[in-house]
């Protein structure tokens, strides 16, 4: 049991240290900010399983029968490391959906999210599995909000365009959020109401002694994210390496840019259009006028106009509207 504990904890921190060096290797390639998030909130929870790892190796992580009845075993470890990875699993929910993300958004969750953290963390002589169901639970709930949040904003503020965007995330964003519950469930289930004592002297004693602190749930999530992330990851950097974009010193416009720049090649791979026609394509997603268009490639309006047509064609659709929405669901 201990032997299968072990390679199963090393290959979690296997898969989550390639997700966080796709994330910076994306990063450096792009520029995109979403990406760094990933990256760093990778690291926090692979210092997490260390944390979590290094006590079972060293002998330090208390006695199954009263493990939920003690504190946190590095409080000043734990706590900082929970505040921040939450706060970048918010601001990266914020990114995806197309929400502001500023230095004030970021500040804000994050103090009111550490503020309750450090008054509800079981430390010291604050203990009890009252106390640790208050702070997993307070945890649990941050990561349920963050996904509502997205949601919420999906549904209230985003535009026509963000909104088939993000529908193509749908299916992760719906297993996230009942992830999420059963998460909150296997918590209150294991710290409230599951009574350690009955197993002992049975091979199910030495299993429910390592899942205290891990949440295989959790766990669930995190892998779900990494191999989502690698998967995401090896499609744009080959994207990017064939296609590289141009910065024009604009944040929010450099984004948007890179987000058709990573769309675009499969998009005209899939319709048959050419190059001179990809081209133009690029400039109608980034809203050019034909005026425009026109004058950036050397053509006139017409052969402009002629170019849209075959485009058209191509993809079964008959406005820039209707190509707009077919780009993004794409």
């Amino acid at each position: 049991m201990d032997m299968a504990w072990f390679i199963y904890t090393i290959s979690l921190m296997l898969l989550v240290i390639v997700a966080c060096s796709t994330c910076f290797m994306v990063w450096v390639l792009t520029s995109r900010r979403d990406w760094l998030v990933s990256a760093a909130a990778f690291v926090c929870y692979a210092l997490e399983v260390s944390i979590i790892f290094y006590g079972e190796y060293v002998g330090n992580k208390p006695y199954l029968t009263g493990y939920f009845n003690t504190g946190l075993q590095w409080p000043w470890l734990t706590l900082p490391l929970d505040i921040v990875l939450i706060t970048l699993v918010w601001s990266w929910v914020r990114e995806r959906v197309h929400a502001p993300l500023g230095r004030r958004q970021v500040v804000v969750f994050a103090v009111v999210f550490g503020v309750v953290s450090v008054a509800v963390a079981p430390i010291g002589d604050l203990t009890g599995a009252v106390r640790n169901m208050l702070y997993w639970g307070w945890r649990d709930a941050a990561i349920i909000f963050a996904v509502g949040y997205g949601y919420w904003w999906y549904r209230s503020h985003a535009s026509k365009n963000e909104r088939v965007d993000i529908e193509r995330s749908t299916p992760f964003f719906r297993a996230m959020a009942v992830l999420s519950v059963i998460m909150l469930c296997e918590d209150v289930f294991f710290i409230m109401f599951f009574h350690p004592e009955t197993t002992a002297g049975t091979p199910l004693h030495s299993f429910l002694w390592h899942l205290t602190e891990r949440n295989l749930t959790e766990n669930a999530i995190v892998i779900v994210c990494a191999v989502r992330t690698i998967m995401s990851a090896r499609d744009l950097m080959v994207v990017y390496a064939q296609h590289p974009a141009e910065s024009t010193g604009d944040r929010e416009a450099d984004q948007f840019a890179l987000d058709i720049d990573a769309r675009v090649p499969r998009f005209c791979d899939q319709y048959g259009i050419s190059q001179r026609e990809r081209e133009v394509l690029r400039l109608v997603l980034l809203k050019k006028s034909t005026q425009e268009i026109a004058t950036g490639l050397f053509i006139s309006t017409g052969t402009v106009k002629a170019h849209l047509h075959r485009i058209y064609s191509k993809a079964g659709i008959t406005n820039r509207q209707d190509l707009t929405t077919a780009f993004w669901r794409f």
